[in-house]
């Protein structure tokens, strides 16, 4: 059983589950959601202080489930090529949701909100609603020891937004709370550089926006790390090389499980 997971611009947690693919709602628009109305398959769950967050699955629930989690400005639309790939599909129990302030999910706009223990809670969430086991990022292993996840699967990703990039705070106010919460990768860090989880760190060979060797020192001294760069690749990698995305974390979730994490 593992959790894996893929941060910053976007990440993947891989658990264990029983369920099936979700049905199809239609999403009323809130004050709460920006007024926003939709037709999509999925579900609805609540977090900790009420917020709604957005989340769906597919795939067999028998298989190694693998939660996909955004960064910011994207949702969990991002990684409609992967959730449509029937390869995917059939490897693995896949789950994605909008991260509070994105998408569908609620965009809360009271400072309590946005402190970092509520995004743990909300992937405690969904995991719950799914009923997934072993979790992970940076903001989970602030509340979570260790052991709550298996291993992370990192691309063109970062710890936390304050390592590596510095932005202007946009005009929505939950929009501003996105970018200038505060977080602490401390436990992230101090989990992977005590050999307690494994890292898959994946670069594309041609992302202009992170940078490889900055991104790294960040997690500089992470004992089981193994990093992949995919050549052609733009920073959103299964998109611009998706075979080779596809092949190269498969791979890594498929040792990870013959090691027994």
């Amino acid at each position: 059983m593992l959790t894996f997971l893929k941060a910053l611009p976007l990440a993947i947690v891989l658990l264990t589950v029983s369920s099936s693919d979700d049905p199809q709602i239609i999403i009323k628009p809130t004050p709460a959601n920006f007024n926003m109305s939709a037709r999509s398959t999925g579900r609805f769950v609540t977090s900790q202080d009420g917020t709604r967050i957005f989340a769906e699955a597919r795939g067999d629930a028998s298989k190694p489930p693998v939660v996909f989690i955004h960064g910011f400005g994207l949702g969990a639309t991002a990684f409609d090529e992967i959730f449509n790939d029937p390869i995917w599909v059939s490897q693995v129990y896949m789950i994605r949701y909008d991260t509070r302030g994105h998408g569908r999910s609620d965009k809360p706009t009271d400072a309590a909100s946005w402190a970092s223990e509520r995004l743990a809670q909300d992937f405690d969430a969904v995991a719950q609603s799914y009923q997934l086991s072993r979790t992970h990022i940076a903001d989970i292993l602030s509340f979570h020891p260790a052991d709550y996840l298996s291993g992370i699967i990192y691309d063109a990703a970062i710890p936390d937004m304050a390592d590596l990039l510095t932005v202007s705070s946009p005009r929505r106010l939950a929009t501003q709370f996105v970018l200038n919460r505060t977080q602490s990768a401390t436990g992230l860090l101090n989990a992977g550089r005590s050999g307690q989880l494994s890292l898959l760190a994946i670069f594309g060979e041609e992302d202009k926006l992170v940078q490889k060797q900055p991104a790294l020192d960040v997690i500089k001294g992470w004992k089981k790390l193994t990093v992949a760069t995919l050549p052609k690749a733009e920073h959103f990698t299964w998109i611009s090389q998706p075979v080779l995305f596809r092949t190269t974390v498969l791979q890594w979730i498929s040792e990870q499980l013959k090691q027994g994490i």
